[in-house]
């Protein structure tokens, strides 16, 4: 059963770690004492870890504070040096453990679940998978984040097409340009295009370019291809691509060469081609809508980008980063509202969800009242 945890600390090793271990549950980091205080008392958290090289930083009285408001038997301190001389006096204030750190994921568990084999279980299952420091821009720390970091990570590194799947609003354009940003060519172009949205009479200009001549009033003008040069060209909607134009589109995937219209000069690509669908492109090609040799050619590395009910523990995290720009919070039955939906619009549905909770309440923690769903 999914926890609710408070972290106090400003140490990055600290915060990978806990996200590492207790990613399984409802974390929320904190480096401001004031906004850690009035959380716990709208919320009242399961555990509290706070960091021990902020005790001097706040001072004994704050520290008392904290355990004064938190539930009996939910204060641990985090210890990176020796702290025996305050042990007794933590104790006395309700402190329940301090735990050294670093330790071993077996020893942290244990404290802080007793007797709670399952949660071990699930941390020992994501444990096999290693941090991606590249990649801590992506907010989201359950096991299947982790997957998806792990896997983007290591295609990131080669040149080979990758076919991005999955619902609307789960951010498939946003994990490709996360791709682009951690691959050999980051500091190259990138270019995203919906398919979706450009007229099929005006694709191929969009895409190849012009050359002077090609028709009335025509002028030379570089299309997609040439302006992502090494870079990236991420092609959303790949599913939209007219009929005509699909066979133009895989010649140059195969001999990475192409014409602008008009032109007789054959022009060479070296851009990494990324593609994203929402669409049943297996579907289409039974029913002749998309070419098979096509599909298999984008389709090498197939990316599943899962919706955001099947990664609902990353929902207080993506909430938090959504609040931030507003500076505000959510109530803890706010909070449980949000989990307890189903998000058909995935990722895109919370922002606007919480966009709009923030817009309508004047007030800085935003109650179950402001959460509403379209």
């Amino acid at each position: 059963m999914e926890k609710s945890i408070f972290v106090y600390s400003c140490d990055i090793a600290v915060r990978e770690f806990c996200k590492q271990y207790l990613g399984n549950n409802r974390l929320e980091f904190y480096s401001s004492y004031d906004c850690l205080c009035s959380r716990i008392q709208l919320v009242s958290p399961d555990i509290i870890l706070l960091d021990y090289s902020l005790f001097e930083f706040i001072g004994p009285d704050a520290w008392e504070k904290v355990c004064s408001l938190a539930v009996s038997g939910t204060v641990y301190v985090l210890s990176q040096e020796d702290c025996s001389s305050f042990v007794n006096w933590f104790k006395k204030i309700g402190v329940k453990e301090i735990i050294e750190f670093p330790c071993r994921e077996e020893f942290f568990l244990s404290v802080l679940f007793p007797g709670e084999k399952t949660c071990l279980r699930e941390s020992e299952s994501s444990e096999i998978i290693s941090d991606i420091p590249e990649l801590d821009f992506l907010v989201g720390s359950s096991l299947k984040m982790k997957h998806l970091k792990s896997l983007l990570f290591q295609v990131a590194q080669t040149d080979v097409p990758l076919l991005f799947l999955g619902e609307s609003g789960t951010g498939k354009s946003f994990f490709a340009q996360a791709v682009h940003r951690v691959s050999g060519r980051g500091q190259k172009p990138f270019y995203s295009v919906n398919m979706g949205a450009i007229p099929d009479s005006l694709a191929e200009t969009e895409l190849f370019g012009t050359d002077s001549g090609a028709f009335t009033d025509a002028v030379c003008r570089e299309g997609y291809f040439s302006a992502a040069g090494d870079g990236t060209l991420f092609l959303d909607e790949i599913g939209e691509l007219s009929a005509s134009l699909q066979p133009k589109l895989l010649h140059v995937l195969e001999s990475k060469e192409y014409r602008k219209v008009g032109s007789a000069k054959i022009s060479h690509c070296n851009t990494r081609f990324l593609f994203a669908t929402n669409a049943d492109l297996q579907k289409a090609m039974e029913e002749g809508r998309f070419r098979s040799d096509l599909y298999y050619r984008i389709a090498i590395i197939p990316i599943e980008i899962p919706p955001l009910r099947e990664r609902a523990s990353d929902i207080p995290e993506l909430s938090h980063v959504f609040l931030e720009e507003h500076k505000k919070a959510l109530s803890d039955k706010a909070l449980d509202k949000l989990m307890d939906y189903s998000w058909p619009g995935n990722i895109r549905e919370l922002k606007n969800c919480i966009t709009r909770a923030c817009v309508m309440t004047k007030d800085d923690i935003i109650s179950e009242n402001y959460i509403s769903f379209c």
